[in-house]
């Protein structure tokens, strides 16, 4: 169904400028994920990292694209003629490019963790390192499912978000009872916006997968 409305967007030219935009934006949320994985890493091998200026600036760029394709999909609307207007298909648009700015600030908040954390815990080292690895694979996943709108690659990042999200509950929850790790809240946090960056990625797969009422929903 969300590969029909593709099509649509290539015939209108505001959505098809906003769609192109789209795109890049959410390319840039990957190298944000990607620049905080690696700034992660090396505070773990040698507690030394420096500002984060390159990821303040790409949040600054998601944030102005996030505005500019807003404004794009309200031009359409506005200045379409009423059965040109393809409402449902600027809903989902509408929908994906907020769920790209909410997994840039959930990429930001993570380096902002990184900076003051002290993630000396090998154990929990381990586990970090392997669900950023993890989230990046289904990051690069759900970009391909959405720029060639495949519905089958879709459904299959829907079931390993779901996995992912019951093992970091499952995380979560040991350092919660636990609570005998080097800085515990730090921990949690890193898990809780992996969490979160996964939900955002499932949202924009189901709504290739799904029907507009369901977009968000896990269907088994």
């Amino acid at each position: 169904m969300f590969k029909e409305f593709f099509k649509n967007w290539t015939t209108t030219d505001l959505l098809t400028q906003a769609v192109n935009d789209s795109h890049e934006m959410f390319k840039m949320a990957l190298e944000m994920f990607e620049l905080t994985k690696s700034k992660c890493c090396i505070k773990i091998e040698n507690d030394n990292i420096e500002l984060g200026e390159d990821i303040k600036k790409k949040d600054y760029l998601l944030n102005h694209y996030d505005k500019s394709i807003r404004k794009k999909i309200y031009e359409h609307i506005i200045l379409s003629e009423k059965e040109n207007q393809e409402l449902y298909t600027s809903f989902i648009l509408f929908s994906i490019v907020g769920d790209i700015e909410r997994l840039g600030d959930y990429t930001k908040n993570m380096f902002e963790v990184i900076t003051s954390a002290d993630l000396s815990d090998e154990k929990l080292n381990v586990d970090l390192k392997r669900m950023f690895e993890n989230m990046g694979g289904l990051f690069t996943k759900t970009i391909k499912a959405y720029k060639a709108s495949e519905v089958t690659v879709a459904k299959e990042i829907n079931d390993e978000y779901f996995k992912f999200k019951t093992e970091l509950d499952e995380i979560i929850e040991k350092l919660i009872i636990k609570n005998d790790h080097t800085s515990p809240a730090a921990y949690a946090l890193f898990f809780r916006f992996l969490k979160r960056i996964g939900a955002h990625l499932m949202h924009i797969s189901t709504s290739i997968s799904n029907p507009i009422d369901q977009i968000g929903y896990y269907v088994d």
